[in-house]
Parts: C-alpha cells; structure tokens; sequence
C-alpha cells in the first residue's frame, strides 16, 4: 500500500525567496478509525500550502478568528483531484477539494503565509487511487514552473487495519550561506507507531511527485533513516552567470512507512 504525500519548501541562499506566489505544500491522510472496516470508511485528508504574503494576505486576527484567506489578485482556490483512471476515481467515490485555507502561520519579514484545509471523505473499503493538487507558479527566479503534490491512497485492510500516510513537516523557507554546510532535519512520524519510517528523493514517475522540482538541490546528500539533508550552499550556475549573488533551490522528498525494520516495501508514503 503506497501512499504519496507531497511536500515541497524552498532552500534559500542569503536572502529570502519572493516567490510568484506558491512556496511549497503538503498533502497527507489518515482514516477516522483505523480499525473500521466497513465500507464507505472515512477518511480525513489535510492540505497545507505555503503562498507569498502580499498575495495571500493574513495577520494575527485572521489566524485568531479562525478566517479562510485567498489569492488578493485571482481568488484562485486550493484544488485536490483524482488523477487514477476514471473507473477507478468514480468507484472510489472521491470528490474533488476545491475550497480557500485557513491561515495559521505568516511571516512578514521573508514574505510568506500558509494555510490548512481539512477535508472528510467517505471513500470506498479498498479503493486504490493517486490524488494531486498541481500549478505552475514557482517565482521566476528559481528557474523551475511546475509544481505537483501527489498523494497515492490504499484503503485495503493489512491485518484488520488501514493504514495511514505518515506525516513531515519543515520550514517553508530555509536559509543558508555559500559554502555554508549545513544539515536540515526534517521532521517525519506516523500515525501508525509501530512503523518504520524512512526519507527519499521525490522523482517523476507516471504520477510526477514533483513537477519540475525533482532533485533541484545539487550534491546534496538525504539520509534515509535520520530524513536529514547535509548540504554546502552553492549559487546556480545560471545565477552566477547573470550577475545574481543568491540562489533560491526547491527541496522535494518523499517520507514512507514500512511494517519494519528489514522491509524494503513502504505502507505509504509522504511527499514533502
């Protein structure tokens, strides 16, 4: 059972990032009770999305009164889909998440705000799908456009039991020096405990996990036990040549679990 959460955040040298206006985002799911296994079981799906502040404007109040905010300039929603076969989407019963987020993290001085949608989910006892929110609209300099969360869903029992995707988390905007070495920690557990966890490079496969931020960090090195990245800050090349003294990189991993130590098969999985 492999389960896909994305979830991508920026990597910046010297300065922060001002982005077009999307700095990355997470998608991962759990069922309401894992050990109910008649069908349709519930299931609650998270998104976070981090976006730059002067597009998605919040503020303490907007946090405290727990208010939803949007893009000042096309009002676009947050947007999860099915992207399996149409057989298999309709037989799962998925329904489409378009919805605003609610603010509950902003910063002014590196121009970010980020936001948290929780949507339930009625969906069919063994249902097999891939859901995804996509967009093309990293900032320019960057040197990447699109961007892809996926995350793959199994709903079939192991054991009287269904699974959950595990969960990670990070800053949205790290900063680092040239020559700077530096190792980033990024933060992964599981709902299920007794699971192994373990990080990975997202790649493009037949579900893209990462849109045109597939292994942008160069010479960078991931533990896959500890989910640390070790890291010496280096301009891009491009960057160099057009005069820019700093770089902004896209960071994106895959956290999975496995039932233990010694499997090589992941449960599920998180795209970060």
């Amino acid at each position: 059972m492999l389960i896909h959460t994305g979830i991508l955040f920026f990597l910046s040298l010297l300065d922060s990032s001002l982005a077009d206006h999307y700095k990355g985002g997470s998608i991962s799911w759990r069922p309401v009770n894992s050990y109910s296994l008649s069908s349709p079981v519930q299931v609650i799906i998270t998104y976070r999305d981090s976006w730059t502040l002067s597009r998605y404007a919040c503020n303490d109040t907007t946090i405290n009164k727990f208010l939803t905010y949007n893009d000042t300039q096309n009002a676009t929603e947050a947007s999860i889909t099915c992207i399996s076969s149409s057989a298999a989407c309709t037989t799962s019963l998925f329904t489409p998440i378009s919805s605003t987020l609610y603010c509950t993290d902003h910063s002014t001085t590196f121009d970010i705000s980020t936001g948290t949608y929780y949507s339930q989910q009625n969906l069919a006892l063994n249902s097999v799908i891939d859901i995804a929110s996509r967009g093309a609209s990293w900032s320019s300099e960057i040197l990447l456009n699109a961007w892809s969360l996926v995350s793959h869903m199994d709903l079939t029992p192991i054991s009287g039991k269904i699974n959950s995707s595990p969960v990670s988390g990070s800053l949205p905007i790290i900063q680092f020096f040239v020559n700077e070495r530096r190792v980033i920690q990024i933060l992964a557990s599981d709902w299920d405990s007794n699971q192994v966890v373990r990080c990975r490079w997202s790649y493009q496969s037949s579900t893209d996990e990462c849109g045109s931020a597939c292994f942008d960090l160069p010479s960078a090195s991931l533990s896959p036990i500890d989910c640390a990245i070790t890291w010496t800050g280096a301009l891009r090349s491009a960057d160099v040549a057009n005069g820019v003294n700093q770089s902004t990189y896209v960071v994106s991993v895959t956290v999975e679990d496995f039932v233990n130590a010694s499997s090589t098969t992941p449960l599920s999985s998180t795209y970060y």
